[in-house]
């Protein structure tokens, strides 16, 4: 496999490079679909209402184009 031939480069600004990073709030509500693109929908394997931490799976799945659902946040 080759590199890439063609593209652009992108100026780099050195005034965003020198701003300083800030905290944003985690969304109240995260939703998260079970259905993929190909292969049956994932089963949740939480109920509404439970703590998840970040990385837990969520929700599972059979099949060969089913893959198990993680938290992308902790709540």
């Amino acid at each position: 496999m080759g590199f890439f031939t063609k593209g652009i480069t992108l100026p780099q600004k050195s005034t965003q490079l020198s701003l300083e990073l800030i905290d944003t709030p985690l969304p109240k509500k995260v939703i998260l679909p079970v259905q993929q693109y190909l292969g049956e929908p994932a089963t949740p394997t939480v109920a509404v209402g439970d703590k998840v931490k970040v990385g837990e799976v969520i929700a599972t799945g059979e099949g060969a184009h089913t893959l198990p659902l993680h938290a992308t946040i902790s709540g």
